[in-house]
């Protein structure tokens, strides 16, 4: 096929910014966005504007007449709320949408993913293919040598669902030890957490991504990243791309995107538990204090300080990811060209 135009109905966050900025070979994208694509849709239930292929970005809109595909990040996409999830009537709703004619393809973003969607809904396995979020990689050569003081950086909206507040109190443990440790949060943090005080602690307001890629990430050391919540944690393909060594949780699809670029941890509580179901007790669960997590993150950070060996394998092993691994452009291109291809034959 020599060349392809798609309508790509696109979901705000940066998930998808790299489907733009790098297409797949022969792919042209027809961006439909906001109120403008809802209205478009519409019209084109009631008769067919174009034959193009659409797809989705993280939920779909009933399209009857045209033939689409959709991406998730979970099963939640296609629900207005959590409690929609154990609606009988919303279920059937969902299945309908998803197991019509038009809906060619249903791409989880990772495996955890796919696992909700055969949780909550009966759906054909040949309907659904996984296809891992990309990041494009940068020209950026890290310095794994051991220095006086190394960075520490967690970028985080959703503070204590991702782990925030257990960052800033095992910094304040490692601070005691390693006095020239510096901590970078971008993140709403709230002011009982530095009641204490806490020396070599930045925090970051709105910071533009241009700012993060240009000064924070070449200049973190290690990336924390605790999370509660994440289905993707995207800021941590970002920071594999910069060759920095994580410590995350394990926690739905990022064992499956770090792998062993990182020393994972085992999560107090998380959103989706790991048959694929929603936990209804997490925002009650995280009320918590989590001592065992803030242990696990002080544990994890002290063993890759002191070992440079160590940082400078999970950190190479990390840009191998996002170079020719699960989370590069290659191969998240050529999955997806195949699939509109097949959707249209």
């Amino acid at each position: 096929m020599l060349g392809m135009e798609v309508e790509l109905v696109l979901s705000r966050h940066p998930i998808w910014q790299s489907l733009i900025e790098y297409p797949p070979d022969g792919i042209r994208y027809k961006i439909r966005s906001g109120r403008f694509a809802k209205i478009y849709y519409r019209l084109n239930n009631i008769f067919p504007l174009s034959n193009r292929l659409v797809h989705f970005c993280n939920g779909a809109k009933p399209l009857k007449k045209r033939p689409w595909v959709v991406d998730c990040e979970s099963v939640k996409v296609f629900f207005k709320s959590y409690e929609d999830l154990q609606n009988p009537k919303e279920v059937r709703r969902v299945e309908r949408l998803l197991k019509s004619d038009a809906c060619r393809k249903i791409i989880p973003l990772s495996y955890a993913s796919k696992r909700t969607l055969q949780r909550y809904l009966d759906m054909p396995e040949d309907k659904i293919e996984v296809v891992y979020p990309a990041v494009p990689t940068v020209a950026h050569k890290r310095d794994y040598t051991k220095r006086k003081g190394l960075n520490l950086l967690f970028i985080g909206g959703a503070f204590e669902a991702k782990g925030g507040r257990e960052v800033i109190e095992a910094f304040k443990i490692l601070s005691k030890n390693y006095p020239d440790l510096s901590l970078i949060v971008r993140g709403p943090v709230k002011e009982e957490y530095l009641r204490d005080g806490v020396k070599n602690l930045t925090i970051l307001g709105r910071v533009p991504r241009d700012e993060l890629f240009k000064i924070y990430y070449p200049n973190a050391d290690i990336f924390l990243l605790p999370t509660y919540m994440d289905t993707v944690g995207y800021v941590l393909l970002e920071a594999m791309t910069f060759g920095i060594p994580i410590i995350a949780t394990k926690h739905f699809a990022i064992p499956e995107l770090v792998k062993d670029a990182g020393l994972l941890i085992d999560p107090p509580t998380t959103l989706w538990k790991n048959d694929g179901s929603y936990n209804y007790e997490f925002s009650k669960e995280l009320s918590g204090n989590f001592p065992q997590t803030v242990n696990a993150l002080v544990d994890a950070t002290i063993s890759l300080i002191d070992d440079e060996d160590l940082r400078r394998k999970l950190g190479d092993r990390g840009k191998r990811i996002v170079e020719n691994g699960n989370a590069s452009i290659k191969l998240r291109n050529e999955k997806l060209k195949k699939i509109y291809e097949d959707a249209i034959s």
